[in-house]
């Protein structure tokens, strides 16, 4: 539990309780989600409504808002600019940015954090694409990105985790961040959705198909943008979100690309 005023989802809390009689119980949960006049939180698999509104047996108190599965990339990823690579979670609306298309000004830098252990409750631990994974020495570093976060492979869009071999390209567990307390991604917002260079690989930009009230940021972006957000068109490119859509013709060209490491 990180005492920074500010809840992330899955994030450990202390709650104090008052009873009718007037006592008070001491417990601690996770942090799962907001309503109207409250937070719900989790124990094991129940969850409870956290407010300093009384009386509220029977009544209709609004549908809970849950984040949503992540789609980015993770802090410290460096992106391909003009002026060289800088790591994304440097950037700020207005820096300019290396797209398959141009150059390209950022929009706005996303930010969520987690802690691990929510993350694997979800599937969304980062998925590991190794140094060299893909052959040609891409990515240039080891890159993390989450496993709905598209890499761009012969013109198709791959969630990264399609590309999961075991080997090279591996989904992180809890015990791989056992010195983190919190997981921070991100991801940048342009005009349009584009792909751009994480550690010299071609990976997709930001699209809505994820709202951007989940990130713990939207407050900044409603200072710049309000709410009159403008939908994103999706870049004309098949998307694969399971193996059994992959190509064979992409199978291959990825097992001849690093064939020691491929086995999709």
């Amino acid at each position: 539990m990180v005492d920074d005023g500010i809840l992330s989802n899955g994030e450990r809390a202390a709650v104090n309780f008052q009873r009718s009689n007037n006592t008070t119980v001491n417990q601690n949960a996770r942090y799962a989600g907001s309503v109207a006049g409250g937070i719900l939180l989790q124990r094991g698999t129940n969850f409870f409504l956290a407010t300093n509104t009384p009386n509220l047996d029977g009544q209709v108190i609004g549908t809970p808002s849950f984040a949503s599965t992540p789609v980015c990339i993770l802090a410290g990823t460096l992106l391909a600019t003009p002026s060289g690579d800088r790591a994304i979670e440097s950037l700020k609306p207005g820096d300019q940015i290396i797209t398959a298309d141009g150059v390209m000004a950022v929009r706005f830098i996303s930010r969520t954090c987690h802690t691990p252990e929510s993350l694997e409750e979800i599937d969304s631990m980062p998925i590991l694409i190794k140094q060299d994974a893909l052959g040609n020495g891409l990515p240039c570093r080891d890159l993390y990105v989450s496993p709905d976060h598209a890499v761009l492979v012969d013109g198709h869009l791959l969630h990264a985790s399609v590309l999961v071999n075991g080997h090279s390209i591996v989904q992180t567990t809890n015990k791989d961040w056992r010195d983190r307390d919190l997981l921070t991604y991100l991801n940048v917002e342009l005009e349009v959705h584009a792909v751009i260079k994480a550690e010299g690989l071609d990976v997709e930009s930001y699209i809505d198909n994820r709202p951007r009230s989940d990130w713990d940021n939207y407050v900044a972006y409603l200072s710049l943008y309000g709410k009159d957000e403008q939908p994103i068109q999706e870049l004309p490119l098949p998307r694969i979100k399971f193996k059994r859509q992959m190509p064979t013709s992409i199978q291959a060209k990825l097992a001849a690309a690093k064939p020691e490491a491929i086995a999709l």
